[in-house]
């Protein structure tokens, strides 16, 4: 099954490249957005190059909906990340927590490569849907150690780093 995704990655890749340039002039820096905790988990360089668009228009795969990957994600979602941009509904625009779970998926990006990070993703959601993805996961498990608060800020980049060793050696 893995291999058979292969074939995807770069029309995935393209499509995504062509969603962020289309969106360009609507892109705003995570910095711009002056939550109040981000800068304690992230590097501000990394919240200065990171972008969200805010649309009620998230991109949406180019595949048809009984594609078997597509079939494993939610029909609905608050926001999906492409490299170092990501879209995010407006009625979340101000979710911190959120947006600290689509910057765990800049992180990833950086720290995989693109087109390791597409194929680890549709792997990831074809072997154990989009909750079961280990990527996901990572995300949410990090995202929550923020949300809950009640620990002392970490840095969020290392956290990543840390288990994608774990997870892909």
């Amino acid at each position: 099954m893995p291999w058979a995704l292969r074939p995807l990655v770069p029309i995935v890749a393209g499509w995504a490249a062509r969603s962020v340039a289309k969106h360009k002039s609507e892109a705003r820096s995570v910095a711009s957005f002056e939550f109040p905790r981000l800068d304690r988990y992230f590097p501000q360089d990394l919240l200065e190059r990171s972008y969200a668009v805010i649309t009620d228009d998230l991109p949406v795969l180019p595949f048809p909906r009984n594609t078997p990957v597509i079939r494993r994600f939610p029909d609905q979602f608050s926001a999906i990340t492409f490299g170092e941009t990501y879209f995010i509904r407006p009625h979340r625009e101000r979710d911190e927590g959120l947006h600290f779970h689509e910057l765990i998926h800049v992180v990833q990006y950086e720290i995989m490569g693109l087109t390791p990070f597409f194929h680890a993703y549709g792997v990831g959601v074809m072997q154990g849907g989009y909750f079961g993805c280990p990527l996901e996961a990572m995300a949410y498990q990090i995202e929550g150690r923020f949300s809950r608060g009640g620990e002392a800020p970490f840095d969020a980049v290392e956290a990543v780093r840390v288990e994608i060793e774990k997870l892909y050696g």
